[in-house]
């Protein structure tokens, strides 16, 4: 996996806005992560009578069917699209993930964690932000890229301002004046989402974590990326998945895989800590 560090609002983005905004410093590709021993040992069809089979067979059965409620195919990732890690995930570092893709195409996909609410506030990460002082809000931790760099999901029927929209009425941010300017017209924490870090994917690689079954595809919901018990939103999602392996021919819902993310991000979050 590659971690790369960045000092505190030197936001870096992956897509260049149409007029850039000061303060932001540089643009390039997703981090890579890189596969762990398990997924390279994996073979890109899964076997036989395994449970990423059967999940298989569900995503070929269901293919023509409209508005699935989820799918294993390639070609339906999409920005806006919801990640859900099977319980058998090929990765311990995103076992029990929940990750919206807020940015999607040629070069890569960016997503965020939005079932990982941490209990670091807004106000100790965005100190000296305009607004910030009379906020309360949580933090979530977007992924383990670059976790000093903050990022913010806007649910609004217009684009605010410095937003980016993903889709509906869903709106990225990813510069200090955007995010200011949010929090400075005092929208809700329903419908301000505020997150440190974020998972990258490189060109192909996240097609190809997908047809290893490395993950689900969820078509975009907003009350999900503001649900208000995120803590439990894998579970919830899974058990849909379970139904439909269930209903497939030897599927049978295998037992969910430690994550070995969390440590890894509540160590890190404890060294950003020490270092403000």
């Amino acid at each position: 996996m590659d971690i790369r560090r960045a000092s505190h609002w030197k936001i870096r983005t992956i897509w260049p806005q149409p007029t850039a905004e000061k303060g932001v410093a540089e643009f390039h590709a997703p981090a890579r992560r890189s596969p762990c021993a398990d997924c390279t040992k994996r073979t890109i069809w899964p076997q036989r009578g395994s449970c990423a089979f059967a999940a298989l067979i569900v995503g070929v059965v269901l293919a023509g069917a409209p508005c699935a409620a989820q799918s294993m195919r390639p070609e339906d990732v999409a920005q806006g699209k919801i990640l859900v890690t099977p319980r058998d995930s090929p990765d311990p570092h995103f076992a029990n993930s929940v990750i919206l893709l807020a940015r999607y195409d040629a070069s890569g996909a960016l997503g965020l964690m939005i079932h990982y609410r941490s209990d670091l506030t807004a106000k100790k990460m965005l100190n000296g932000i305009k607004g910030i002082d009379n906020r309360a809000d949580k933090l979530y931790v977007g992924g383990p890229v670059e976790i000093p760099v903050v990022f913010a999901l806007l649910r609004n029927k217009s684009a605010p301002e410095g937003g980016r929209r993903v889709t509906g009425n869903l709106y990225l941010m990813t510069s200090r004046q955007s995010i200011g300017a949010a929090l400075a017209n005092a929208w809700p924490e329903k419908d301000l989402r505020l997150f440190i870090g974020y998972s990258g994917w490189g060109p192909g690689q996240l097609e190809r974590e997908v047809r290893r079954s490395g993950w689900y595809i969820f078509d975009y919901d907003e009350s999900l990326v503001f649900d208000e018990h995120p803590e439990t939103l894998w579970d919830r999602l899974i058990a849909k998945a379970d139904r439909r392996l269930a209903s497939a021919p030897g599927g049978k819902p295998a037992p969910a895989a430690p994550s070995g993310l969390q440590p890894y991000l509540s160590s890190t979050i404890r060294l950003v800590i020490a270092s403000r």
